[in-house]
This record gives C-alpha cells, sequence and structure tokens, in this order.
C-alpha cells in the first residue's frame, strides 16, 4: 500500500527484492533461483552431500523461496 501511494504521488523510486510482475516501481533483482542451483551444484562437484538451507522458503520472502528451489 505504501508503494502504491509512491507511485500515486508520482515518487520515482526503485526497489531490490524480488521482480514479480505487477509490482509497483521499478524493481532490481537477480535470477535467486540460478544462484541457488549453481550453489547446490558446486557443493555436490566437491562431493558434499548433506546441505543445508537456512531460511524461510515460503511465498512470504520469495528470494529465499527461489534459492531453495534452485
Amino acid at each position: 500500500a505504501k508503494l502504491d501511494q509512491l507511485v500515486a504521488q508520482g515518487t520515482h523510486f526503485v526497489r531490490w527484492g524480488s521482480v514479480q510482475s505487477g509490482e509497483p516501481g521499478l524493481t532490481v533483482g537477480c535470477d535467486n533461483r540460478g544462484g541457488g542451483a549453481s550453489a547446490a551444484r558446486h557443493l555436490l562437484e566437491r562431493g558434499r552431500r548433506r546441505i543445508a538451507f537456512l531460511g524461510d522458503a515460503t511465498d512470504h520472502y520469495p528470494e529465499f523461496r527461489d534459492r531453495y528451489r534452485g
């Protein structure tokens, strides 16, 4: 709601976070899923088999969710 208010006021802003369609303003993000896959591949190639993910991989934190899925 606060971001929508900024848009309504004509305020220009850029946010960092999960890039999702329909979000107000401009968003800068990264390929969280690709990053998670790359990190897992790196560990697996080095023989690691007991890999933990620490974070909340729910829709409440889409960046963490995407890293976990990767």
